[in-house]
């Protein structure tokens, strides 16, 4: 018995998802603006101490230049030390001007499209898509247009092996297509835990269940009363940011601006809803 349970676990065993290297558009071989002008720098010092003063000067010259290359390829956190300069001289900054505590007045009432955020979110605006109704965040720093889909879905882990596995592959089938285009800049998935009065359970009870005064219905009913007022539900969404960027030639031709950029982020989201119904997910709006 057991080297048959054995057997059923490796071949019904999940496979490792790998997702590929994340692609990084640079100016030249994959090197961001910063990078660049922190390499160049560091070329001039060592071609203008060769030409000036030879083996003497370049070792005077050394720190000029190992302080470029290791600004421009040492990577910390995912960012290259270059790219958190400006990070940190904003910190700084604020640190110096005492405004790292937002405070806000919550009576004042906000300009229209606008959202009451600390920092750098305080620019993020609200655009409403005429034609869908849904709501899309423009970052104007990081240059994104962002909306949000619901999606209701079984319990994964209440699924037997061979089920689990076919969901993975469509789940795997979903992120391929989303992001074939190359448009897309993230894709987020964020699942919230939020309490339950218990009213779904009853609902279930009362449509599905069989109240015949057995020991079975009894106990059942019992679990309810208690257990369903101390009840949770998860609510999924998936956020979609398109990439202004990338997708500048489609957003001239869709008319440009913001506008524009709803009309090409309205496609990609049409794209999304169509995959996660072949993934048998429900969207939920």
């Amino acid at each position: 018995m057991s080297s048959q349970q054995n057997t059923r676990a490796v071949e019904f065993g999940l496979r490792a998802v790998q997702f590929s290297r994340l692609t990084r558009r640079g100016i030249l071989l994959g090197l961001s603006l910063s990078q660049l002008i922190v390499l160049a720098t560091g070329v001039l010092s060592i071609v203008g101490a060769l030409y000036a003063g030879g083996g003497m000067l370049l070792a005077w010259t050394a720190p000029i230049w190992l302080l470029c290359a290791a600004l421009a390829w040492t990577p910390i956190g995912g960012r290259k030390l270059v790219e958190w300069v400006p990070v940190t001289f904003r910190w700084v900054a604020r640190t110096q001007k005492r405004q790292t505590v937002f405070r806000r007045r919550v009576v004042k009432p906000r300009p229209a499209g606008t959202l009451a955020l600390p920092g750098d979110t305080a620019a993020l605006r609200e655009w409403e898509d005429p034609e869908t109704g849904a709501a899309m965040i423009h970052d104007p720093h990081h240059q994104t247009l962002t909306a949000i889909v619901g999606v209701s879905h079984p319990a994964f882990v209440l699924l037997d092996p061979g089920e689990q596995e076919r969901r993975v592959a469509t789940w795997g089938r979903v992120l391929a297509t989303t992001c074939r285009s190359g448009r897309i800049a993230r894709l987020q998935i964020c699942e919230r835990t939020l309490p339950d009065g218990g009213s779904g359970l009853v609902e279930w009870w009362q449509r599905h269940g069989r109240d015949d005064g057995s020991w079975t219905s009894t106990v059942y009913r019992e679990l309810i009363d208690r257990a369903g007022p101390a009840g949770e539900r998860h609510a999924t969404t998936i956020s979609v940011a398109l990439d202004m960027r990338a997708a500048a030639r489609q957003i001239r031709t869709n008319g440009g601006g913001i506008k524009g950029a709803a009309a090409v982020l309205r496609q990609e989201m049409t794209t999304l809803v169509t995959a996660l119904r072949a993934a048998e997910l429900s969207v939920t709006g």
